[in-house]
């Protein structure tokens, strides 16, 4: 039996984390690692509490000295990762 893929509305600004997985799998600490005190620019979670992940990479880029612009979502670009975590 053979499955067709549905195509994939993700883009840069719907894919999020968890503070628990920035913790675990970005800072490679404990679950109750606290990243946001201990490194005050870190990005700030949206309203839903998840972190987008291109702002996570740009910080980690910054971070480890990669000079790269960092990404600035537009309101549409953020409405759009709202709308996603809504599942609309």
């Amino acid at each position: 039996m053979q499955y067709s893929r549905r195509p994939s509305n993700l883009t840069p600004f719907s894919r999020r984390l968890t503070p628990r997985e920035v913790a675990q799998n970005w800072f490679r600490r404990g679950a109750d690692f606290d990243f946001q005190t201990a490194y005050r620019d870190f990005p700030k979670p949206g309203p839903d509490g998840l972190l987008l992940l291109s702002t996570v990479e740009a910080w980690f880029d910054r971070f480890h000295g990669n000079r790269q612009p960092s990404p600035d979502p537009s309101k549409d670009e953020e409405e759009e990762a709202m709308r996603s975590a809504r599942g609309h």
